[in-house]
């Protein structure tokens, strides 16, 4: 393309959690980059304060009312992203989520001269739990909507793995990995995040209390591990009625800034994943950067974050016990050194300014 700069549209419809750390750390970055010009958000209000944060007169925060299973807040979504397009003429429509995904493409549909479009699923629909059929009508929507999309990033090796498998054009996907800035470690003794080891090993949960990120196993873990101690960040957001017994060597101290679960981080053992569906979890990356080890689910893309016996411990979910078992036989000497390994891990692989590089050389691939 020619030297001219970029006006760059971001859109989600997804509240809080990992798509807004995700906008947290690429818009910073790409602000820093002179050959993009401007840059709008489009994102539902309760993300506002956060997005507020990022100072610059060449973003433009716009919002719109909605919680999840909303019509009227889609169609307030679907109404603000139309204004965007007609208004301010972006050269890229960086679209983030599956709803967010569906909605706006479905609407270009009939937007004469639209930008180009880069979607990311940050984990794809039809790869979560649910039934075939379910699963399979979710494909054929997307595989639809490839039609108006000029390049979908997948956060990891599985997420295109799994792209490719239900039908969705390989030569469309790009694999661009989830990445956070860098930070030195709260304490840095050995590498590992805790500056003290102890007798009872603290085992952190971070994330939604839901049945994607595995909570109730997290729970049942904790029942398993008396001799240790639990502490869970975050709480319920879906399936509040959810009924789940927390064992009382389980401390939960709901949602938390970046900030305080870094200093938590550096206190930590080891961080506990056993979720059921991932794309690429930032939570992972926050605790190798901290070099906290991880025991993590093989699901989606924690297989490629954790290298078993190396930075951490990838099982299969099923036996409580086994996973028990398994941190229960994990020695304070291997903990330490997983957590050297993920460290170094995460600062050749995960940095967000390896992340928007990569996504900038693909705008700059889209355009003439």
């Amino acid at each position: 393309m020619s030297d001219r700069t970029l006006r760059v549209a971001h859109v989600t419809e997804a509240p809080l959690g990992g798509v807004l750390t995700y906008l947290q750390e690429l818009i910073p970055l790409q602000l820093e980059d002179a050959r993009i010009a401007s840059i709008e958000v489009l994102a539902p209000e309760v993300n506002v304060k956060a997005l507020s944060s990022i100072e610059s007169d060449r973003i433009k925060l716009r919002s719109f009312a909605h919680s999840r299973g909303s019509l009227l807040g889609l169609l307030r979504l679907a109404l603000a992203t139309i204004r965007v397009v007609r208004q301010s003429r972006p050269d890229i429509l960086h679209i983030h989520s599956t709803v967010a995904g569906a909605l706006v493409r479905c609407c270009l549909l009939v937007v004469p001269g639209r930008p180009k479009i880069i979607y990311c699923p940050h984990s794809w629909a039809f790869a979560r739990e649910g039934s075939r059929l379910k699963n399979g009508a979710i494909a054929a929507i997307e595989r639809l909507l490839v039609r108006v999309t000029d390049r979908i990033i997948c956060v990891s090796n599985c997420e295109k793995t799994d792209a490719i498998a239900w039908g969705i054009p390989s030569p469309k996907c790009v694999v661009i990995e989830n990445g956070i800035k860098s930070l030195t470690p709260p304490t840095t003794i050995d590498g590992y995040g805790s500056s003290a080891y102890r007798r009872r090993k603290k085992i952190l949960f971070v994330g939604r209390f839901d049945r994607q990120k595995g909570f109730d196993v997290f729970a049942e873990i904790m029942k398993e591990l008396q001799d240790s101690e639990g502490i869970a960040i975050g709480d319920f957001i879906v399936n509040r009625a959810e009924t789940i017994e927390i064992p009382s060597n389980v401390t939960t101290l709901g949602w938390r800034s970046r900030e305080e679960v870094e200093e938590i981080y550096s206190t930590a053992d080891l961080l506990l994943m056993p979720s059921r569906w991932e794309g690429l979890p930032l939570t992972a990356l926050e605790a190798m950067r901290a070099g906290v080890p991880i025991f993590a689910s093989r699901a989606g893309g924690l297989k490629d974050v954790v290298v078993d016996g190396v930075t951490g411990r990838l099982f299969d979910l099923g036996s409580v016990k086994s996973i028990a078992d398994l941190i229960r036989a994990t020695d304070e000497e291997t903990l330490r050194e997983f957590g050297k390994s993920g460290r170094a891990h995460f600062l050749e692989r995960y940095r967000a300014d390896l992340m928007s590089k990569k996504i900038m050389d693909l705008y700059l691939e889209m355009l003439p």
